[in-house]
């Protein structure tokens, strides 16, 4: 023990935690999104007033679920490299031949331009962290992984949503989903660190290796919202208390959405200003352009 500081390891009445029916079917609804308490998950709960939270976070009716979205793994490392679909390359990505390939170290919360890495990268802490004050609008990181034969086809090995999905035909016809903004999360989970659940958005015409797991929505209105909750220290504290290891489709199925109306100029201008990093994201920015921007600012 440190010499002057005592550690408190007095009990504290708070750190018994009473299970019963009822908070059964809090923890199966918020984390498995189920009324069967009898196989609810038991999650890590060392205080009472986690409860409280949950109960916050169980109170949400809509889910990403209730919408219409495509959870993509990307490239698979191993796999696609063996199958010549991508291969390792660290270079300066030309964005509109779909070069840069997202890896997990490459963003933060809400910061699409966290890291780069080296001109020669072999190991995970061969990445340098960008200044933001340094950098024009033109500017994207190294990426580790290039598309490799056949570049006319890549854009459309992996498909997003359906252009006529009412067609009972079965013919259906495909958009691509390399085109979409996506908000993409590492896909491991660091439960000690600073952040468990880390994301950004991803701009159009990038993908990423399986070491992320991302979402792409219709509805660009719907991706902000949820690149703002998926940045949030509640979702945050969510997946800490699931305790797991890797992100998976069926967890962020169960991610809460649907924040009311009067919240959304606020979350949106956060959202984007943290985002919208280089030219990229104009588009997006556009879009999404309120006039209430002009009257946010700092608390």
């Amino acid at each position: 023990m440190t010499e002057g500081y005592k550690w408190n390891i007095a009990p504290h009445k708070q750190r018994i935690v009473s299970v019963n029916p009822e908070k059964l079917r809090i923890l199966s609804q918020t984390f498995e999104n189920s009324d069967n308490n009898q196989s609810a998950r038991l999650v890590s709960i060392h205080s009472s007033q986690i409860f409280t939270v949950l109960e916050k976070l169980n109170s949400f009716s809509i889910f990403i679920s209730n919408y219409s979205t495509k959870i993509s793994e990307g490239w698979h490392e191993t796999n696609d490299v063996d199958l010549g679909i991508i291969e390792r390359s660290t270079i300066f990505p030309d964005i509109d031949r779909y070069e840069m390939i997202y890896s997990g170290p490459h963003f933060y919360v809400s910061n699409p331009l966290y890291k780069t890495p080296k001109k020669i990268c072999t190991q995970k802490d061969h990445f340098n962290i960008i200044d933001h004050q340094l950098i024009d609008v033109d500017f994207v990181s190294r990426t580790n992984y290039v598309p490799k034969k056949n570049r006319d086809n890549f854009p459309n090995i992996i498909k997003g949503f359906t252009r006529n999905e009412n067609d009972t035909t079965r013919n259906n016809v495909f958009d691509r989903w390399i085109d979409y903004y996506k908000f993409g999360f590492r896909k491991m989970l660091s439960q000690t660190g600073e952040r468990t659940l880390t994301g950004a958005i991803l701009p159009p015409r990038t993908s990423h290796t399986n070491g992320v797991i991302s979402v792409i929505f219709r509805d660009n209105k719907l991706l902000t919202e949820f690149a703002g909750l998926g940045s949030s220290i509640v979702l945050d504290f969510f997946i800490k208390t699931v305790g797991a290891s890797n992100l998976y489709d069926i967890r962020i199925n169960s991610f809460p959405l649907g924040i009311a109306d009067r919240y959304k100029p606020h979350l949106f201008s956060r959202t984007l200003l943290l985002n919208c990093l280089n030219k990229y994201y104009a588009p997006l920015w556009e879009d999404l352009w309120q006039d209430a921007y002009h009257r946010d600012g700092w608390s």
